[in-house]
């Protein structure tokens, strides 16, 4: 018996990929179009490297010597 292999799922891509697929008109697959270049920016970016604070009140970066 082979192992399933489980991907992640996402409804809202499914369901303009299928608006898409059955319409089929210039309109559906421009959002969908419009909803995959977001999702792959959005995983493309890095998230923002956070400096090091020290243990102060007002949060001052530490400065590394």
């Amino acid at each position: 018996m082979a192992k399933k292999i489980k991907a992640r799922i996402d409804p809202v891509e499914s369901q303009l990929r299928f608006e898409a697929n059955f319409y089929g008109d210039w309109y559906s697959e421009s959002v969908l179009a419009a909803y995959l270049s977001e999702q792959s920016a959005d995983a493309s970016t890095s998230p923002l490297v956070q400096p090091d604070l020290d243990d102060s009140s007002d949060q001052k970066t530490v400065v590394k010597k």
